[in-house]
């Protein structure tokens, strides 16, 4: 048996049953030893009750965000020290309202990120012969048990761009043929569709999603487009969505979106970037075609570990960007996505020990506790700066809320929400560019974008923000903009801040 049929065999067999049988036992996986550096954050993990969300996550588990690198630095002193300018001074208050955006690694993956490469550099042949299949196969094992995947239907590649250019670059498009999306797509992945159409002469179609938004609205439109087009046109060969639209922070409700494309025979592949750690997925159940969703975000693993899930009948279709060993298998996803050439591959190793992280910390309890704070968040900056939420803010009464997708979604919020910023006190406050201010000034790290005329904040609250993060932007926000201190909005502010010292 080679190489790849050996991989494929890894992923297709069934997990060890938790006890002896008796008989002669059917075969099953048999995972790779647990290196002794994983073997010290499980043992962490299993001898400790998680600390409590906010700052004492932050400061146990993510060190790095309030400038405390020494853990991990082992350059040379001859060096010299990293620059301030990029890891800021030790115990300096940061507060960072940005993981959306690049996602911010934890403790223990950081450490076992660089003890791979170590090992990787100890013996580069021994390790790319011998030992980069079995740890990238069982990476692949676990991460498809929290979202509902088989893993012979999931492949690691580098990011969700990667894995989208993979499937539109390997599916047949011709001229006049339609890729369809709403018109608030990621730009980023129009670009790659428009790229496809570029070359084959397709045509990209958009259509516009209404606002004020919902998740019935969002449904309606999609089905006022599809009701609309006239199939003499071409035949839509792919519908693209988003499950958490970027930089808007919307969670779309992209069963119901899927469904609708079945009725039109549509397939349909949707970017979850932001959703793996953020909210509850079950790939399996979904229905869609294709997904890709970055375990560097929400996860919290190293940057450079992205799932691509396939649904089982387009296996045969689906081919990574660089071809390589992998390629004469035909039947098996893994046999061609795992070797994508000589490179670092310790992103998709330390991803065993990121979902062992949030696996400790409770995975439901995780992206419950974050979805209650971003509703509480939302409603507090909107009050306080006499604003909006782009959508609005989800109950914060969710105890009963069980993890299915569809109720998610009728909220449309997870971690993530966007306040309309309010306009500027002076005109010379009007001028500043907000994101410098706000970092510059007040040490705040946070999104400010444009959308329909107005200014917002992309507010991201992940496991180690907390209350206190929300009212300190609150606060920044009206000062960079010119507001007395004798603004109604820090007496709100005040009010929620003494509640809270109470409780």
């Amino acid at each position: 048996m080679s190489l790849y049929q050996q991989v494929a065999e890894w992923v297709r067999l069934p997990d060890p049953p938790n006890l002896p049988v008796s008989g002669t036992a059917a075969e099953v996986y048999v995972a790779p030893p647990t290196p002794s550096f994983e073997q010290k954050w499980e043992s962490y993990f299993a001898s400790r009750a998680p600390p409590d969300f906010g700052r004492s996550i932050l400061h146990t588990l993510f060190p790095t965000l309030v400038g405390d690198i020494t853990a991990f630095d082992e350059r040379d002193p001859d060096l010299g020290p990293p620059s301030e300018d990029l890891a800021g001074k030790a115990g300096t208050k940061f507060t960072f309202l940005a993981h959306g955006s690049y996602g911010a690694t934890c403790r223990p993956v950081l450490d076992v990120l660089r003890k791979w490469q170590l090992r990787m550099e100890a013996s580069p042949v021994r390790f790319f012969y011998d030992m980069l299949y079995p740890y990238i196969v069982r990476s692949v094992r676990l991460v498809s048990g929290l979202v509902g995947a088989r893993p012979e239907d999931t492949v690691l590649v580098t990011n969700v761009e990667v894995g989208m250019n993979a499937v539109m670059r390997s599916l047949t498009f011709g001229p006049g043929d339609k890729i369809i999306a709403f018109d608030l797509t990621y730009t980023a992945v129009l670009y790659s569709a428009q790229h496809i159409c570029d070359r084959t002469g397709a045509e990209l179609l958009t259509f516009p999603m209404t606002f004020p938004v919902s998740s019935e609205s969002v449904v309606a439109d999609l089905r006022r487009f599809l009701e609309g087009y006239d199939q003499r046109c071409g035949t839509i060969r792919l519908a693209i969505f988003q499950h958490i639209t970027s930089p808007t922070a919307l969670l779309l409700p992209v069963r119901k979106l899927i469904t609708s494309c079945r009725e039109y025979n549509i397939p349909v592949m949707i970017d979850g970037a932001h959703s793996i750690g953020q909210i509850p997925v079950n790939l399996t159940e979904l229905g869609a075609d294709f997904y890709v969703t970055n375990t560097h975000k929400w996860l919290c693993n190293a940057r450079g570990c992205a799932l691509l899930w396939v649904h089982p009948r387009h296996h045969s279709r689906v081919y990574p960007l660089t071809t390589s060993w992998g390629h004469p298998n035909k039947e098996s996803l893994q046999a061609r996505f795992i070797w994508q050439g000589t490179a670092d591959y310790s992103p998709f190793l330390s991803l065993h020990i990121a979902v062992k992280f949030y696996e400790w910390l409770g995975h439901d309890k995780v992206i419950q506790r974050n979805r209650r704070l971003t509703s509480w968040c939302a409603s507090l900056l909107a009050e306080a700066w006499g604003t909006e939420p782009l959508v609005a803010a989800a109950p914060t009464d969710e105890d009963s809320l069980d993890t299915e997708e569809l109720k998610w979604e009728t909220g449309m919020i997870g971690s993530m929400c966007c306040v309309q910023i309010p306009p500027a006190n002076t005109d010379i406050h009007g001028i500043i560019d907000l994101h410098d201010e706000l970092l510059n000034r007040f040490r705040i790290e946070i999104p400010v974008f444009s959308f329909q005329g107005h200014r917002y904040v992309r507010v991201s609250l992940h496991m180690y923000n907390d209350e206190k993060d929300c009212l300190a932007l609150g606060r920044a926000v009206l000062l960079a903009l010119g507001y007395p201190t004798t603004y109604n909005g820090y007496i709100l502010l005040d009010k929620k801040e003494h509640a809270l010292a109470k409780e």
